[in-house]
């Protein structure tokens, strides 16, 4: 009897933030994305365990909210709640959308700043009509296809927010931090 190919191979770590780790690999023979959510080895086990898994339930259903409200998603391939992993979509023809716009920036490409400025207004538009706000709403955080399809990334700090008050307060902070990315990006080309 032959062995069952391993679910996971060529595994290489890209980066590692502080709530996760990041793998480029091989998952059933296509190229995927492993996000590995790690421990914190300051915190108490259970609470760890705990707090972890209900950012990890949360990331993968505003990841697919998102992508129920037409918004580009990467595909959520499986995911391991014992292993803290999720196994997602590799877009790795993509760019991020911070080096899209120092790009055009470079080229002096008004035209294509202002079309993918309102696919970003758009995609935000349509995230923050249905109450949900990214959390991490950055350039480095969306990426742009070959075709310019606009991808949103890592929703590991995002939530819903039902109530009308909270809302404004979280639309307004997602908002801020994109804005604050943009100026940054903005003040290191000059």
């Amino acid at each position: 009897m032959e062995a069952a190919p391993p679910v996971y191979s060529n595994i290489e770590l890209i980066c590692q933030g502080a709530e996760a780790r990041l793998f480029r690999c091989l998952y059933f023979g296509r190229r995927a994305i492993l996000k590995e959510r790690f421990v914190k080895t300051y915190r108490h086990p259970d609470l760890d365990n705990a707090i972890t898994l209900q950012r990890l339930k949360g990331e993968v259903r505003l990841l697919t909210r998102a992508k129920q409200l037409g918004i580009h998603t990467p595909a959520i391939y499986h995911i391991d709640w014992a292993r803290r992993t999720i196994v997602m979509e590799d877009l790795h023809e993509a760019r991020t959308v911070k080096s899209v716009i120092d790009t055009l920036i470079q080229e002096q490409n008004t035209v294509k700043l202002e079309q993918l400025a309102q696919q970003i207004g758009t995609t935000i538009g349509c995230l923050h009509q249905a109450q949900v706000v990214h959390g991490d709403l950055t350039t480095s955080n969306m990426l742009l296809t070959e075709n310019d399809q606009l991808y949103l990334i890592d929703f590991g700090l995002s939530a819903y927010i039902p109530n009308k008050t909270q809302m404004l307060e979280a639309l307004a902070v997602d908002l801020y931090v994109l804005e604050r990315a943009i100026i940054l990006m903005k003040n290191s080309v000059h």
